[in-house]
This record gives structure tokens, sequence and C-alpha cells, in this order.
């Protein structure tokens, strides 16, 4: 990913610098410069036909890929300097920081562990994400009833009702995210110090492959408080 940035970021100051104009002065130059010798290629030709190759193939595309003019131009210059001097300091800041990415990279290869034991932490925020989402189309219908479908009431009546029904369905969504996060956290520290004790052995003995058994123990251990 770190190469896939730098690579991008070098590519990106290649593009403003061919909109800026100044690839085509360098093709002007070595043209020149090989006037006069042996070589019978021209380098201005050679560009010539590339582009023309392009254009019949990408239709439209000339207008994106050649040097720009008048203040058009000026904009693409300053845009590649910028470019060109981040790139400078994104290179000096990760040699600099070689030594901490590579201790971060093996923070992370030791925490991905896990989901080769425990396959099924992957999905489940999902389930969190679902029970998030029942709550809150319960609360938007249960709004709807106690406004609507309770006309007879008063108006305080129904105020106070709507207050607490925001209240206890704001509840139940936070608990269910904290109780989300409380199971994860705990198959985390379970697989962790199984593999300390045990490191050849998987964190859930039951079913290895997938982690439910440690996933199951792990969300009863924070449900069983409130219940």
């Amino acid at each position: 990913l770190i190469v896939a940035e730098v690579l991008f970021m070098i590519l990106l100051a290649i593009y403003f610098a061919l909109r800026a104009g100044w690839l085509d002065a360098a093709a002007d130059a070595l043209d020149d410069a090989l006037n006069g010798t042996s070589i019978s290629l021209s380098t201005s030709d050679l560009l010539e036909s590339a582009q023309s190759s392009l254009d019949s193939v990408y239709n439209g595309t000339s207008a994106y890929t050649t040097a720009a003019s008048g203040e058009a131009q000026t904009l693409w210059t300053i845009l590649a300097v910028a470019q060109i001097i981040l790139v400078a300091i994104n290179v000096i800041v990760l040699i600099l920081c070689a030594r901490y990415i590579q201790k971060l990279i093996s923070v992370l290869r030791r925490c991905t562990k896990i989901f080769k034991s425990a396959v099924a932490i992957i999905f489940f925020p999902l389930g969190r994400m679902l029970a998030q989402s029942a709550l809150l189309t319960y609360g938007v219908l249960g709004l709807y009833f106690i406004y609507y479908a309770w006309e007879e009431r008063g108006l305080g009546a129904r105020a106070t009702l709507v207050v607490i029904h925001l209240f206890l369905t704001l509840w139940f969504i936070v608990t269910v995210r904290a109780v989300a996060w409380t199971t994860m956290a705990g198959v985390v520290a379970a697989w962790y110090a199984e593999q300390i004790r045990h490191p050849a052995k998987p964190c859930c003995r039951g079913c290895p492959s997938l982690g439910l058994c440690a996933i199951g123990s792990s969300l009863w251990a924070g449900l069983s408080p409130h219940l």
C-alpha cells in the first residue's frame, strides 16, 4: 500500500507536469539534442504518432492529456510544483519513519492473525448494524404511533411519551453498540491469552475455524450482568 501510494503521487505529479507543458519542452530539448547525429528518430514525431494512436482509440481524451494554455497552464504549473514538493516530503517522511512503519506492520500482522482463528468476528459487526437498524426503525414507527394513533390523549401526555420513547430507543441503540464492542474485545483478549498459553492451539477448541464459541462466551459475559 505504501508503494502504491508513492507511485500514485508520482503519476499525479507527471500528469500535472504534462498539463503544464513541461514534458513538451523536454521533448523539444531532446529532439534538438538528437539533431545532427546519425539517429534518424524524431522525438516529436514519436510523440505525435503516439498521441494520434491514442486519439484514434480513445476519442475525446486528448483534451485531458495535452498541455494547457494561458491561465490554465499557470494553474497546472502551480499544481505540478506543489505535487512534486508533496512527493519529496512524503518520501523523506517514509525514510525517516521506516523503523516505526516496520513496527506498525509487525503489530498489524500480529493482530490480524485472529481472523484465521475466529473468522466469525469479521461478520459479527453486521449483526450489530442490523440490530441498531431494527431499533432505529422501531423508534421511528413508535414516534408515529405515539403522535398520531393517540390523538385522544393530551399534548402534554404525548410529549412525555415521546421523550420516554426517544430515551429508551437511544439507550437500547447505545447498549447494543457497547455490548458488541465489549464482545469483540473479549474475543481478542481470549485469543491473545490462549496464544500465550498454547501458541499452537486455536482460540476456540469447539469450533477453531469460526470462533463461534469464543464469540458466544464473550457475548454472554457482556449481556449477563444486564439480565
